[in-house]
């Protein structure tokens, strides 16, 4: 064992009695708090503005940059945003006994202004605008399109052609990957989606093609989802025109 190593072990002995690397390893992880004098969910409603203005701040909420640029505007999104999941969370507390423990976490973070958070605690709220904007975009489809008893599609056997007017996008991250939803309807009021990796060379072509027009017709096998209603996946499809 090289010598940085074992004045490390001394340090970490001196604190807290471990002096093998096993053991600092099986210790239980206990996370700094991170303290706060404003509401953090006001701050993370300014830290995702100032982001999407531009994506290369990688500042903190705890920073003093995002508490000097906070607008009254901000305190009333975080109160929106406060109604809307404590409201969401209470109803599905109501049909299902048993939440989660994200949810419930949540539901506990939101029924009262907490200024010390763990870290996971504050990875939630810095998160929340995000999951925000997204249901908006979704209760909006979900209240002007049909999302329920769509007919059922056997997937993979054949193709289907379908005429769609654009409706909205919305983004997500899966599995540290950044996807962009593109939303559609047919004649029918019936809801599709594409899913795009952000990433990918050919999204803005596919937006060139396909966000400026009326209309598209794709070409396109299609699969039934049920979260968080109903719609019909689309893959390995072709636009036609």
């Amino acid at each position: 064992m090289g010598t940085t190593t074992v004045n490390i072990l001394n340090a970490i002995n001196a604190r807290k009695g471990i002096s093998t690397l096993d053991e600092l390893f099986n210790q239980e992880y206990r996370e700094d708090p991170i303290k706060f004098d404003v509401n953090p969910l006001v701050l993370s409603v300014r830290l995702k503005k100032i982001k999407t203005a531009d994506p290369t701040q990688w500042l903190r909420i705890e920073s003093p940059d995002v508490k000097s640029r906070l607008m009254g505007e901000d305190f009333n999104e975080a109160e929106s945003i406060k109604d809307y999941y404590s409201k969401k969370l209470m109803w599905n507390s109501l049909k299902d006994s048993k939440l989660s423990d994200y949810r419930s976490t949540l539901m506990s973070l939101l029924s009262q202004v907490k200024t010390t958070l763990t870290k996971k605690e504050v990875g939630m709220i810095v998160t929340l605008p995000y999951f925000y904007e997204e249901d908006q975009v979704l209760d909006s489809i979900a209240k002007n399109y049909r999302v329920a008893d769509c007919p059922v599609v056997k997937p993979n056997l054949t193709k289907f052609q379908r005429e769609m007017v654009y409706v909205h996008t919305t983004s997500r991250w899966i599995n540290k990957t950044k996807f962009i939803f593109y939303w559609f309807a047919d004649d029918n009021q019936y809801v599709y989606n594409i899913q795009i990796e952000e990433g990918n060379p050919l999204r803005k072509f596919f937006e060139d093609a396909v966000l400026t027009k009326s209309t598209s017709v794709f070409e396109t096998h299609i699969s039934k989802v049920n979260h968080p209603f109903e719609y019909y996946k689309m893959f390995d499809y072709r636009l036609i025109k």
